[in-house]
């Protein structure tokens, strides 16, 4: 989000200054790194669809596609999309054909809102802003938690109910 609203991502460029969430207030975005991928070249590139509502009740505050890289701010971590799929609520998109991915450079690792969810930036320098979370206990404490949102999801009509 910037300081004039919420923008499309691919709206934001170089000097564009937004809402940073690791540390409290606002930075100037460095760079805006825009990537198109071809899919069938890179299969590990599919995008992860992240249903409205699948991370808590208001996040993402609609349906939400991510690079399966993207660091996603969950509690004290940064979790990879990919890592968080569960086939129901989080979903990866096979394709084929090209996608395109933006991502922000900051002056320092951070992260901004989008849709709702805490998305790590690309890091200028040494460390990232959270502890990096791939796999262990913790992370399938976190993945507990987002399967615990699926009645609620289905309720809401958000997802199918299992078959």
């Amino acid at each position: 989000m910037s300081i004039g609203g919420e923008v499309a991502a691919d709206a934001v460029e170089a000097g564009d200054v937004v809402i940073v969430m690791a540390r409290p207030g606002y930075g100037p975005v460095l760079r805006v790194v825009d990537t198109t991928v071809d899919l069938g070249l890179r299969p590990d590139a599919a995008p992860v669809l992240i249903t409205e509502g699948a991370i808590d009740r208001f996040s993402p505050s609609r349906c939400t596609v991510v690079a399966p890289h993207t660091l996603i701010g969950l509690d004290d971590w940064l979790v990879p999309a990919a890592a968080l799929v569960n086939g129901r609520s989080i979903t990866r998109q096979w394709a084929a054909g090209r996608t395109r991915y933006v991502q922000f450079e900051m002056e320092q690792h951070d992260m901004v809102v989008a849709d709702g969810l805490r998305i790590a930036t690309l890091r200028q320098g040494q460390g990232l802003c959270r502890r990096l979370l791939a796999e262990g206990p913790a992370l399938e404490a976190l993945r507990d938690q987002v399967l615990r949102r699926l009645p609620a999801l289905e309720a809401a009509g958000l997802l199918p109910r299992p078959v």
